[in-house]
């Protein structure tokens, strides 16, 4: 099992369990970087605010990230110039600068998280790239961005030229969220830990569920869990999940202190951070599409393999993986959930979560207390992307191309019998002639599990880097004995007794 430097490096706080019928004027589900930042808000706004977390605040996937704090985006402000609009990049180039600049301010206020200003470098090692990133510098440069094209990128290893994006940021996300937790905590906000919310309903008050029968009233619900785990057809289908990995190295004194992103395909992120155990050269990329692949640990190979052969031999200490979501144009959805009045939603910041998870949690915690915001009509879930179709399309896919075999034939099936799993590990078996997620554990002892999500019915495969049941289709995540990791699926794949 992998573990992030992140967590490895800073002690997370105690939570209790949510228990009973409580009532607030604002419930958030989900506790990283959207839903604790939109709860500071509220909360200095004089909001009564109850947090719940199905694991714990700031144990998902806020704790898997490279925390690149860039005002630099994944789509590209050319691309969002040309087939949106040169308004739009303006706008997401003010709301990133804005949105490092929070984040900043509250590092500060609280004294935690070592927050750093840096500059970042898109950079190329292809000569094939170079137009591209001039185009890049340029529309970042019309969107209001201080960036400027230099010839090579400050980095120990040969490279054909980069954007600079100047004053950007860098900090250690948990010691952070930990902090900004504390000070919620003391401004009387309440939140809890393994409290899982399996239904949400709108309406004057709403009302939320979680499984172990409790029930929270309030006039506003956000749900800010990564994947919403309510509206799985309007807005689920929109939601693509990959899988991105990340390595930390002990860094040298000659390690750049900037943030890196290059341009090859697949991608890489480079940076370096200061935490209690040292400092780190952190390497992330390598990602697809969550379910699709089993042996994943090759990607961590692959990773560190690039960063050797870049920064020289060096001893991974760390490794991890993260979920990252994408919408078909490429910017986030945040506002208020499709046929909803009183619940929002946060998602699909792609391999911006901070950046665009405190943006959305600024336009939410906006909309709630009725004040206007730039970004509203911009990131609406409700909006319709014609220009965006094709990738629609293509990106669900995913879901006939694996529920109809999954249903009709034996694919998947990787082990002849149970009696070929080692301990640790999990594999897709043929027990009583039917299909069967078995994993074994450490004691080697048994768990017969069913393949079919409880999301919309494709079969999970083993991911074998991080000991975890994943669904091709939509994303869920489950834990090795079947419970929910990662949503939209809200159940637990469900358990075969052994005949």
């Amino acid at each position: 099992m992998s573990r992030s430097l992140w967590f490895s490096s800073t002690e997370s706080p105690a939570f209790t369990r949510f228990e009973g019928h409580d009532s607030a004027d604002v419930v958030i589900v989900g506790g990283g970087i959207t839903g604790l930042a939109a709860a500071d808000l509220l909360t200095a706004a004089g909001k009564k605010v109850i947090v719940v977390d199905m694991l714990r605040p700031g144990a998902g996937e806020s704790g898997h990230t490279t925390a690149h704090l860039t005002s630099a985006f994944d789509r590209g402000y050319d691309t969002i110039s040309r087939k949106i609009s040169r308004e739009a990049a303006s706008l997401i180039a003010s709301a990133s600068e804005s949105a490092i600049d929070w984040l900043e301010r509250r590092s500060r206020s609280l004294g935690a998280g070592r927050f750093e200003r840096v500059d970042g470098w898109l950079y190329t090692e292809s000569e094939d790239d170079v137009e591209s990133l001039r185009r890049e510098h340029a529309a970042s440069e019309e969107a209001g961005l201080r960036c400027s094209f230099v010839e090579r990128a400050p980095l120990p290893f040969g490279n054909r030229g980069a954007v600079q994006y100047h004053d950007q940021g860098k900090f250690h996300p948990l010691e952070f969220l930990h902090a900004l937790i504390a000070d919620l905590r003391k401004n009387g906000c309440r939140l809890f830990g393994d409290s899982k919310v399996v239904k949400v309903e709108d309406g004057r008050p709403c009302f939320v569920e979680l499984d172990n029968g409790g029930r929270i009233e309030a006039t506003d619900v956000v749900v800010a869990t990564n994947v919403p785990v309510i509206n799985r057809i309007l807005l689920q289908t929109r939601l693509y999940a990959y899988r991105t990995y990340a390595i930390a190295l002990p860094a040298s004194n000659d390690d750049p202190a900037g943030l890196f992103f290059d341009t090859m395909s697949p991608y890489h992120y480079i940076r370096t951070q200061e935490t209690s155990e040292g400092r780190f050269l952190i390497v992330g990329g390598e990602d697809h599409r969550t379910g699709t692949e089993t042996e994943t640990a090759v990607h961590f190979e692959n990773l560190h393999r690039y960063a050797t052969e870049r920064f020289g031999e060096r001893r991974m200490t760390h490794q991890w993986s993260g979920q990252v979501i994408e919408t078909p144009d490429g910017l986030p959805y945040a506002g208020r959930n499709p046929g909803a009045e009183h619940v929002f939603v946060a998602t699909g910041y792609a391999g911006q979560g901070f950046t665009m998870g405190t943006t959305s949690a600024r336009l939410i915690a906006s909309l709630v207390t009725g004040e206007f915001h730039p970004m509203e009509k911009l990131l609406s879930p409700k909006r319709i992307e014609l220009r965006a179709l094709k990738r629609f399309i293509t990106g669900n896919l995913e879901y006939p191309r694996h529920l109809l075999p999954d249903r009709l034939t034996n694919v998947n099936v990787s082990a002849d019998s149970v009696d070929a799993i080692p301990k640790g590990e999990g594999r897709i078996v043929k027990v009583d002639g039917k299909k069967t997620a078995a994993y074994r554990d450490d004691s080697g002892a048994l768990h017969l599990l069913s393949t079919i999500c409880p999301h919309l019915g494709c079969d999970v495969r083993w991911n074998q880097a991080e000991a975890s049941w994943d669904c091709p289709c939509h994303g869920s995540r489950f834990d090795p004995l079947g419970s929910v990791r990662n949503g939209p699926a809200r159940r637990d794949l469900e358990k075969i007794e052994p005949s």
